[in-house]
């Protein structure tokens, strides 16, 4: 398999740093890969010395008026690849329509679908990134879960000393780009609550400073150590006692998955992220967005109050992380997402048909039996947009064997005759197979897999 990445990120954050993993990670596996990248010498060394080849280009509106999107495009074809990764939504704005293959769009974040016009497909992050593409338009066989792992090479060892920090008390992680959003002034606030614990910030960014004087005016730059970009996060993490993500936002956080394969107990705040994956006095704790009380509360609890609760979330996290986040793991299913979307081919390929033209007794029928075998919860039946895959054969020559994907909560108005005018995807018996094996994965509810072994029965 041949693959041509596309990464416009202007710095080297979280997401940045993910997407090296995966490609140097592809790899190792055998995968032929070259990466359109801005010219940064640390992600064009790491590639070189991964023997992956690298193409400069730059991501600016001057770039794309010089012909940024044509020259991705030539090399596409040059290469002769089978995909295209584009890597956020500015690497894929910059991707042109009529690409000689399909195109994956990466949804790190709850990114705006119009940049991402040029994609066949579209992985999310977490489920509910997932099911936020499905409700803006995005069809369900082409909607996939592919979660990170965490990014830790090995590296030297770090001691407390080093780090400014005395032996015999406790020590605080915080993983992050000091940003508004990460939330770094409710740790420090939450950490005028928490005596004699030291602090130690990891990362840098546009709010470095602010942190700083932050600190200083709460009494506490004799506890808070500001470290700024590191590249041992594993030796950082294994000198701390807790690790915390105090985020306002986060889509998902790849230090959550860093902490339970560290065997370091997390602390993290309600953000999107942390509420898919963490649960809460089982895999860490949990506490509201912006709430310093309410942090500090759990870090009293991990370190003075409760020794017993450490051992569990360490275990559960461990083993959570062992079943799902590894990096053998993630790659298989990036792998799996990278098989079935070649073989889909764009989305061009897909043939629909106008609603009208349906047997409407007949999906009727099947209609039936989804609300008696499909449970659907109460967000998707008031989301218009919610979509399942409907296998559908009607006695038509014309659609036997043919799956069609249908609105459920337009089942209805379909019925009724209202919406004629709108049309349905019909899938080959292969893309159905496809489609049935993948999107319980991707919606994370095994809707459309209940659905298609009923209406299989059902159509005999």
């Amino acid at each position: 398999m041949r693959i041509l990445h596309v990464i416009a990120g202007a710095e080297i954050g979280g997401a940045e740093t993910f997407a090296q993993d995966a490609i140097c990670g592809l790899a190792e596996r055998g995968v032929t890969q070259t990466v359109v990248c801005r010219p940064h010498p640390t992600a064009v060394t790491r590639f070189t010395a991964a023997g992956i080849a690298t193409e400069p280009l730059g991501f600016s509106w001057l770039d794309r008026v010089r012909g940024a999107p044509a020259r991705i495009r030539r090399l596409a074809r040059t290469l002769d690849v089978d995909l295209v990764h584009a890597w956020m939504s500015r690497a894929t704005s910059f991707v042109p329509n009529e690409m000689p293959c399909p195109v994956i769009g990466w949804f790190g974040d709850y990114y705006n679908l119009k940049y991402f016009s040029a994609a066949d497909a579209c992985i999310g992050v977490t489920p509910d990134i997932v099911r936020w593409t499905l409700r803006n338009g995005v069809a369900p066989h082409r909607a996939f879960l592919v979660n990170t792992f965490g990014t830790m090479p090995d590296s030297k060892p770090v001691r407390r000393s080093d780090l400014g920090v005395p032996q015999g008390v406790p020590m605080l992680l915080v993983l992050s780009r000091q940003h508004q959003v990460k939330g770094i002034d409710t740790m420090l606030h939450a950490l005028t609550e928490v005596p004699n614990a030291f602090l130690c910030i990891a990362g840098d960014g546009p709010a470095r400073a602010e942190y700083e004087e932050l600190s200083v005016r709460l009494g506490l730059a004799d506890r808070v150590r500001f470290l700024g970009w590191r590249d041992d996060r594993k030796a950082l993490l294994e000198a701390c006692d807790v690790c915390v993500l105090p985020s306002r936002y986060e889509p998902f956080g790849t230090v959550i998955l860093e902490a339970w394969a560290a065997k370091r107990p997390l602390v993290a705040t309600r953000a999107d992220g942390a509420r898919q994956y963490v649960d809460d006095d089982e895999t860490g704790l949990l506490c509201q967005i912006a709430d310093p009380p309410a942090l500090a509360a759990c870090l009293r609890r991990l370190l003075v109050q409760d020794s017993s609760i450490r051992d569990r979330l360490v275990a559960n996290g461990y083993r959570r992380y062992n079943l799902e986040f590894t990096r053998d793991a993630v790659l298989d299913r990036m792998l799996a997402v990278y098989d079935v979307v070649r073989r889909l081919g764009p989305r061009h390929r897909d043939v629909t048909a106008p609603i009208r033209s349906l047997d409407r007794l007949a999906i009727g029928r099947l209609a039936a039996g989804l609300a008696k075998v499909v449970p659907l919860d109460a967000r998707s039946r008031v989301v218009p947009a919610a979509t399942v895959a409907l296998a559908y054969a009607a006695a038509n020559r014309d659609y036997s064997g043919t799956a069609g994907l249908i609105q459920v909560s337009g089942c209805g108005g379909l019925l009724r005759g209202s919406g004629d005018n709108a049309r349905i995807v019909l899938l080959s018996a292969e893309q159905l197979a496809l489609a049935a094996a993948e999107i319980p994965v991707s919606v994370g509810t095994g809707t459309f897999a209940l659905a298609a072994e009923y209406f299989r029965a059902a159509l005999g």
